[in-house]
């Protein structure tokens, strides 16, 4: 990753575009810490459409098992 590199400045909500990201793509990504993956936006000719739609909560723990006193 580029280090010292001066961004402007940026708010909640904003979109941050990175083009190349080498291995720290969508195919390369997790739920390391229960972090939820985010949506995956391709724009062509200058119009933009969802790839991959945002994760839910829902789609995090959707094959999670429920733990009961006395299992193990």
């Amino acid at each position: 990753m580029i280090e010292k590199v001066k961004l402007a400045k940026v708010e909640r909500d904003d979109l941050l575009l990175v083009l190349f990201a080498g291995a720290y793509t969508y195919s390369m990504s997790s739920n390391y810490n229960k972090l939820l993956k985010p949506a995956v936006v391709f724009v062509e000719d200058g119009k933009d459409y969802c790839a991959v739609k945002r994760q839910s909560l829902e789609d995090l723990i959707k094959r999670d098992l429920k733990y009961k006193k006395g299992d193990q």
